[in-house]
């Protein structure tokens, strides 16, 4: 793992720390201002604490961290120190009392108050107004985290030494590392990146409160999730200590796939920049996080390896990876919160037979294949050179292909999601989004051989997945099959809601003639009935016909192939090109009154 981190550049290590002093620059957030409230401020701090699970331990927000430990209330906690030791101390033994001035200053030097090192962003996607600096340049020291910290033990007058001595927040967190050289200690605090150095701070301490220390250090550690602004496509991953506390305020499980656990997170707005990316109409702090089964790092880097080309040329109907995490030994994927799948959709939604709903049908489904188009085949650009050949399936033509291809292997409702958007083209009847690239794969060849079973859902594996008879070899043609399943139930959905298509499942469980081993059903037979439907219109029949003709293809028979997705796409787009010209096209009722027309796919 770590020969990985170290190649890969947008590995983050530092809790994303970077990459939240660049925003709180860029949108001027977490302001310094607090109204100090009774009960002093190792109150406050205590009282900002997030704590959703009262079960484990919570964090502090960093705009909470920001507001209460700013300087007007250092200098009083200072001042209110100094009070307290001249009470219980003869003034004999005491150090001349600092001025005024002095604890002020104190105060600017806990809370970094100069003027920033590191370049200034004002808006994304602008260029730094002073040249970029190294990723490890540290910035003006700051001692907010651990005032915090001191204040949660009730050790706050020991923030002195630990300004003296230059231990500051971008030293958290500190480690503990085993230690003789102190009795009755069995290990100290150290920097993490001096492990070998002691710190002079914590000579005074007793062990269990270094270990409050260590404990307690971990609530003002939450991560900060975001993309770095001077390389925006690139998707980070984080490696977080197993002590660290995630910044949710919500963490519900969802469903659960053959590779993966989904997860409801609600993410502190404080912890995260993710705004941007969230579809519109969709709650902005809101987002799925999906754990791999596996632990093997072979499996995590297949599936994200693609996840990561994908978002950097974002399309409007593929999900779009956000970031991804290394947390407790499993790894995590961050993804923009969905509503709901499309087979959700599909249950609780019953269509409006008007034109608007055949216009977003029609733009959905034209959509999708446009989606799948682009992954069927990827154009390889420079920046594709750190893809791993080993991700790649089939002969290697032993040249750098500057296409790549890939197939999405499980196409199904569920794996469409559902998101808002108010000002679409349709109004907020959403988009849809194609989700779950688990058993995905990028491939040499546009056809290879099939070496071992696949994992299919029956109800949309195409015959060659089914069937070895039919052949020995699989490819991209593999999800336009798939994709024609789903058509027909979307039109199905069109025709008469949810109903529909359950009688259309439960014909489907009939064995076709084919062979015993493949569940196609009684698909022609259905797409004939949906010709006859009093709501069909002429759009509906054409739909119906390309699916027949050019997508539930038996590939291999009288040398028949399926139409790629593009080809898909650019059908459907016809379609749309034909409404504009006749009106009713989408909508109005134009039922065939036999189903004897012929639907031969000559």
């Amino acid at each position: 793992m770590l020969t990985w981190r170290m190649r890969n550049r947008s590995v983050i290590t530092d809790l994303g720390e970077h990459l939240s002093n660049l925003y709180k620059l860029r949108t001027n957030s977490y302001p310094e201002s607090f109204d100090c409230a009774p009960g002093g401020l190792g109150s406050q701090v205590l009282r900002a604490i997030c704590r959703p699970d009262m079960n484990k331990a919570g964090f502090l927000p960093k705009g909470q961290l920001q507001r209460i430990i700013n300087c007007d209330a250092v200098k009083k906690e200072l001042m209110k120190h100094e009070a307290s030791l001249r009470k219980r101390v003869p003034v004999c033994d005491l150090r001349p009392s600092p001025s005024l001035e002095d604890l002020e200053d104190d105060a600017r030097k806990i809370c970094g108050r100069g003027e920033p090192s590191w370049p200034v962003y004002n808006r994304v996607g602008s260029t730094p107004t002073t040249p970029r600096f190294p990723r490890h340049m540290r910035s003006d020291q700051r001692f907010q985290k651990i005032m915090a910290i001191l204040l949660l033990i009730e050790r706050p007058s020991r923030i002195r030494s630990f300004v003296e001595e230059g231990v500051c927040d971008a030293d958290l967190p500190l480690v503990k590392v085993l230690t003789k050289r102190i009795p009755f200690k069995r290990w100290e605090l150290r920097r993490r990146k001096d492990r070998e150095t002691h710190l002079r701070c914590f000579e005074k301490w007793r062990q269990v409160t270094l270990e409050k220390f260590e404990e307690h250090q971990w609530a003002v550690l939450a991560p900060f999730f975001a993309r770095d602004l001077t390389a925006p496509r690139k998707v980070p991953h984080y490696y977080l200590p197993d002590q660290v506390i995630l910044p949710c305020l919500v963490w519900e499980r969802q469903g659960e796939g053959g590779f993966g656990q989904v997860y409801k997170a609600e993410i502190h707005p404080d912890h995260h920049d993710f705004s941007q990316h969230a579809t519109q109409g969709s709650k902005k702090d809101l987002f799925a996080v999906k754990q791999l089964c596996s632990t093997d790092e072979a499996d995590f880097r297949k599936e994200v390896e693609i996840l990561k080309r994908i978002s950097r040329h974002p399309h409007n109907h593929l999900i779009t990876l956000l970031a991804t995490y290394q947390y407790l030994g499993r790894y995590h994927l961050i993804f923009p919160w969905a509503d709901c799948d499309l087979g959700a959709f599909w249950r609780t939604r019953m269509p409006q037979n008007d034109e608007d709903t055949a216009r977003w049908l029609a733009e959905q489904c034209r959509g999708l294949a446009s989606g799948l188009a682009t992954i069927h085949q990827y154009r390889r650009t420079s920046t594709d050179s750190t893809l791993d050949a080993r991700l790649v399936k089939g002969t290697d033509p032993g040249k750098r292909p500057t296409i790549l291809f890939c197939r999405h292997g499980d196409i199904k409702p569920e794996n469409i999601l559902w998101f808002p958007w108010p000002s679409g083209p349709a109004g907020n009847k959403g988009v849809l989004k194609i989700n779950d690239f688990g058993t995905a794969e990028f491939t040499f060849q546009e056809v290879i051989p099939r070496t071992k079973a696949l994992p299919i859902t029956p109800r949309y594996a195409p015959p060659e997945a089914c069937v070895p008879e039919i052949g020995g070899f699989i490819g991209t043609s593999y999800d336009v099959w798939s994709l024609g399943c789903l058509y027909l139930e979307f039109i199905a959905w069109w025709c008469g809601g949810w109903p529909r298509i359950d009688a259309f499942m439960q014909k489907r469980l009939a064995v076709d003639n084919i062979s015993s081993e493949f569940l196609v059903g009684t698909f022609f037979t259905f797409i004939n009935e949906l010709h006859t439907d009093p709501r069909c219109s002429e759009f509906i029949h054409d739909f119906l016909v390309l699916i027949r003709q050019d997508m539930l293809v038996v590939e291999g028979e009288w040398g028949q192939r399926r139409l790629s997705s593009a080809g898909v796409s650019k059908s459907l787009g016809g379609m749309e090109q034909r409404a504009a010209r006749y009106d009713g096209y989408f909508s109005d009722p134009a039922p065939w009154k036999s189903t004897a027309v012929s639907l031969n796919c000559s």
